[in-house]
């Protein structure tokens, strides 16, 4: 499909501008002079197009718009398909064995529907968003969806894993019961007592998160550090500055509450990044919302006294929240809204204009990954909103699920196709030697992005592994249909066995759209997207290493995303033909968690999160399962699968 925008969401940032920056964001009338009436009125500097000042940015912006606008026209065809199956007889897309309605209520039945039946109360600013929830203009990830850890493990296919719940303690509940950090009585800066300016408060931030930087360095090659680096790194945190300077941040913060401007919205920005850091989610979510707060207020009156640098800024910041708050949305997905993400469409994406770094080449790769990063922040909000929203989520729909994963999946190799060089990846099974050295990748943000798409594509195509589990579970004799012993259901010995390795197969034409409701998938064709999901699973885990950002910014979030990806993976293996999908590098995945999250924990120092520890014992767990099911050994010693 050509790079043509003209029927997607309005977003023309590429073109050349008629309106300066400030009447742009103020959403007011322009005339174009330099400087414009606007701007020599209210004495502020009249910038054009500063956001798109460096044309090869515009390789990750075009890809953006595309996917938007092919999102765009998903939402029309999801609606027509929606409309038209509500108003005929059609038969369901996946094949009787598959596609049984009993085998839906295995999902959507007793305790996993128990947690999704509150209303969901939120602020909608416009009647349209009212009529529709999954309007595709805003990537808005909705609060009570169904794809968190949480949810997966009330799957019926873990009521043989008594031990796996009846030990869980709700990760809000584990979080809020944790004892307020200590801080010192004595003022650590006494030279600062009565400087109260912003400047020195986000001094202390950027140098407590300095700090922290080091204490999560030369992490990704994935090796294990001596006890004794370890316990230096952990040292270092508490007592050489790190912690002492986010403490003395936090007695001057009052002034980043008082304060309006760009600087006041850093400040709280940064203070959630420390919290995050720390591992303290529900204070990290608290100070994400009051900085997405301040960015609300700040883009809808522009000070008179704001600049182009402020402008950038404050852009930066409101795209940083939309990450962190979706990221920690997808994890605990009854966290309320801050409303930063019901905008978002509306804001310009940041520019390379703005001084990160020392050189150029530096400040254009930072500002190519940050745009990188939120494309995929907002493709994996679609992809959680259209497939998993408590109420209208697809995935339990076979009439409307394989046609929306096809087009996202699309969705997902048009964002990969368009990474700079530099972030490009491979997606293969890392070879045996290889150990702890990361492949496939060209620099450290190349291996972050990977880790993001097969978290995506995993999401995408859980759907047909969900329709496999609930058909077993209904009891719709899946494993002994003639059609399964020689349509492929026998895994490599059928025809399956020709599949590759990272092989996505929807069944579906070129002339398919998600609109054709009629669509019948083989039983090939269903298990191949059911290998596309496990694949992504495992490789997802197996890739998994100490990159920056994992450590210093997600090191509470990584833990609960891997735990579910065991719990899938242990779920399929236990169905003969999906288990002959499961390569035998499964055996290795635990550990392999193990170590990394462990050692995470030790380098970052005291307390730990309990709802850490108990996402990497669950993690444990499941690995002792998954090698009770391939030794032949269920239901032995303590703690066994119970029939």
């Amino acid at each position: 499909m050509e790079n043509d925008t003209s029927s997607g969401p309005s977003r023309k940032r590429l073109s050349t501008s008629h309106a300066c920056d400030l009447c742009r964001s103020r959403k007011i009338r322009c005339d174009g002079n330099t400087p414009c009436t606007a701007c020599v009125s209210t004495e502020n500097d009249c910038t054009y197009g500063s956001e798109a000042d460096s044309g090869k940015s515009d390789l990750i912006l075009e890809g953006a718009l595309r996917v938007e606008k092919y999102l765009h026209e998903l939402n029309a065809n999801s609606a027509a398909s929606s409309h038209f199956v509500n108003r005929s007889s059609s038969q369901p897309v996946l094949s009787p064995v598959v596609g049984l309605s009993a085998g839906r209520g295995s999902f959507s039945s007793g305790s996993l529907s128990e947690l999704h039946i509150t209303p969901h109360l939120s602020l909608r600013p416009h009647l349209d968003e009212l009529q529709n929830d999954n309007n595709l203009e805003n990537a808005v990830l909705e609060s009570r969806h169904t794809s968190t850890i949480e949810s997966i493990l009330q799957w019926p296919h873990f009521n043989v894993f008594p031990t796996l719940r009846n030990d869980y303690t709700s990760i809000f509940h584990f979080e809020q019961s944790r004892p307020r950090i200590k801080t010192k009585t004595a003022n650590l800066f006494p030279n600062f007592d009565d400087d109260d300016g912003l400047d020195v408060c986000i001094a202390f931030l950027t140098m407590a998160l300095g700090c922290a930087s080091k204490v999560t360095a030369g992490l990704m090659e994935g090796a294990a550090l001596p006890e004794s680096e370890q316990r230096r790194r952990a040292t270092y945190r508490a007592t050489a500055r790190g912690d002492m300077y986010f403490e003395s941040a936090l007695k001057k913060l009052y002034v980043a509450h008082m304060d309006v401007n760009s600087i006041a919205a850093q400040c709280l920005f940064f203070v959630a990044l420390y919290f995050a850091f720390l591992r303290r989610p529900l204070q990290a979510w608290e100070y994400i919302s009051a900085a997405a707060a301040k960015c609300l207020l700040l883009l809808s009156y522009s000070p008179r006294d704001s600049t182009s640098e402020d402008q950038k800024r404050i852009r930066r910041i409101f795209w940083s929240c939309y990450i962190l708050e979706s990221d920690y949305l997808a994890a605990l997905s009854n966290l309320p809204l801050s409303g930063i993400a019901r905008i978002e469409s509306s804001i310009p994406l940041p520019g390379v204009g703005y001084s990160t770094h020392l050189t150029a080449q530096e400040k254009e790769q930072s500002s190519l990954y940050f745009l990188a990063c939120i494309s995929m922040r907002r493709l994996l909000n679609r992809v959680h909103q259209l497939l998993y929203a408590s109420g209208t989520g697809a995935s339990l729909d076979d009439k409307r699920f394989p046609g929306i994963v096809k087009e996202l999946d699309h969705q997902l190799d048009e964002w990969r196709s368009v990474l700079p060089e530099a972030f490009a990846f491979e997606v293969d099974w890392p070879a045996p030697a290889a150990e702890h050295k990361i492949t496939g990748v060209k620099t450290e943000h190349g291996g972050f992005l990977r880790q993001r798409y097969l978290t995506c594509q995993s999401v995408i195509y859980r759907p047909y592994l969900m329709w496999i589990l609930s058909s077993v579970n209904a009891g719709s004799g899946l494993e002994t249909s003639p059609d399964a012993v020689t349509g492929g259901l026998s895994g490599a010995q059928g025809p399956l066995a020709s599949v590759p390795a990272n092989s996505t197969a929807v069944g579906m034409n070129s002339t398919t759209t998600p609109s054709s409701v009629n669509i019948k998938l083989t039983d090939h064709e269903v298990l191949a997207n059911c290998k596309a999901c496990l694949d992504a699973c495992l490789l997802h885990i197996l890739n998994l290493r100490g990159f920056s950002q994992t450590v210093l910014v997600d090191t509470w979030m990584c833990p609960l995303s891997m735990a579910g990806a065991m719990l899938v993976l242990l779920a399929a293996c236990r169905i003969p033909s999906l288990k002959n999908l499961i390569r035998p590098e499964i055996l290795q995945a635990g550990s392999h968690l193990m170590e990394l999250l462990v050692g995470w924990q030790k380098v970052q120092g005291e307390p730990s999160s309990p709802s850490v520890d108990q996402s990497v014992q669950i993690i444990q767990e499941a690995e002792g399962f998954i090698r009770q099911v391939y030794t032949g050994r269920e239901g032995e010693g303590e703690g066994g699968i119970v029939e």
